[in-house]
């Protein structure tokens, strides 16, 4: 029999992984995505963000129940979980959008680089007039014409953005620029020179990924 708990902790997360290809019931990885052990947690996350939209999605509320996460690796693969569980337009994207106001810059820039991967419906999730009442984030305002932004990119407002004082302004309008690079790689560009460490390397590591 199968056990996922002893094979992640026997370091045999990646056979683990391979017997869920080949048809291992989901559901045995549910209690590992909540574990107390950060180890597991970890692994397990791996795994399912490996497994891919359907598996994060199945997951969905598990994983809004872990939020926030402290453990900047276990983040990592925690965003990029609730990312792809939500791909469909699912409100919880609103999580991954909270991440960019993180006091680590670790989980600035990966929530960052999911944004402004994300599709047109989980943007449109957070423009949403139903989402608002939530008011999931003090600063809301900002987040919202960001959003817009990155739904209908426009050279001129993301250079008027990537060049504002103000930090948030700045890390949409790095999002945006990343989002137009075919049309205007200068863009980008333009923003790794910000006084921001943060959105400068993610500039930096936008240019390299693109380039």
């Amino acid at each position: 029999m199968i056990d996922p708990f002893l094979l992640i902790k026997n370091g045999d997360s990646y056979r683990l992984l391979q017997y869920y290809y080949n048809g291992l019931p989901l559901d045995t990885l549910g209690p590992l995505i909540i574990h107390s052990d950060p180890d597991i947690q970890l692994e397990s996350l791996w795994i399912l963000s490996e497994l891919g939209e359907t598996a994060c999605n199945h997951f969905l509320d598990h994983l809004v129940s872990l939020f926030p996460i402290k453990d900047e690796g276990i983040n990592h693969f925690y965003l990029e979980c609730i990312f792809l569980g939500t791909l469909d337009g699912n409100a919880n994207f609103k999580l991954v959008v909270k991440e960019i106001e993180n006091e680590s810059k670790y989980v600035v820039k990966s929530a960052m680089m999911l944004i402004s991967n994300a599709r047109i419906p989980q943007l449109e999730s957070i423009a949403n007039p139903i989402n608002r009442a939530d008011q999931l984030l003090y600063s809301f305002p900002i987040h919202l014409n960001g959003i817009k932004l990155l739904i209908n990119p426009d050279q001129e407002k993301i250079l008027k953005m990537i060049s504002d004082d103000n930090i948030l302004m700045q890390k949409y309008g790095a999002m945006a620029a990343k989002k137009s690079f075919d049309i205007n790689p200068k863009l980008l560009e333009s923003g790794t020179h910000s006084k921001y460490e943060t959105i400068a390397e993610f500039c930096i590591d936008s240019l390299l990924l693109l380039s």
